[in-house]
């Protein structure tokens, strides 16, 4: 967020814009396809 001078929110819909970006310039066969590896999430308990 300091970084980029934006708010927590802005600043996760810029990262998410990029990553779709980036994603779409691999191969389908490089792409990464789920949120949690972008956000570095981790998965919700059983």
């Amino acid at each position: 967020m300091a970084r980029r001078g934006a708010s927590r929110n802005e600043t996760v819909r810029q990262l998410l814009a990029e990553h779709v970006e980036e994603q779409e310039r691999k191969d389908p066969e490089d792409r990464i396809t789920h949120i949690s590896t972008v956000l570095r999430c981790r998965s919700p308990p059983r």
